[in-house]
């Protein structure tokens, strides 16, 4: 009995696959694909900081402005109403 070892992939098929991705051309291949995501990674980052830092200009400029503003005018109202129970109180 002679066994005979079939070849698992024809050599028409093995050289044409083999030709094209071989070693070197996958390095380069993922190379290129970690290079496209690193700068696509970068470009987000920048917007993204970009989005925050203009977040953060709105608070420090317009918001806090208002905020103060309406905590003073909080107090002087609450301010203006002791003196009127006072000025009530006294006439009493």
């Amino acid at each position: 009995m002679t066994d005979t070892l079939a070849d698992p992939l024809p050599s028409a098929v093995s050289d044409s696959a083999g030709s094209r991705w071989t070693t070197p051309r996958q390095l380069t291949a993922l190379d290129t694909i970690t290079v496209l995501l690193s700068v696509e990674l970068g470009l987000l980052l920048s917007t993204t900081v970009a989005g925050v830092r203009a977040g953060f200009d709105v608070i420090g400029q317009q918001a806090a402005p208002q905020v103060q503003v309406s905590t003073d005018l909080y107090f002087a109202l609450a301010d203006l109403d002791a003196q009127a129970a006072n000025v009530l109180l006294g006439v009493i």
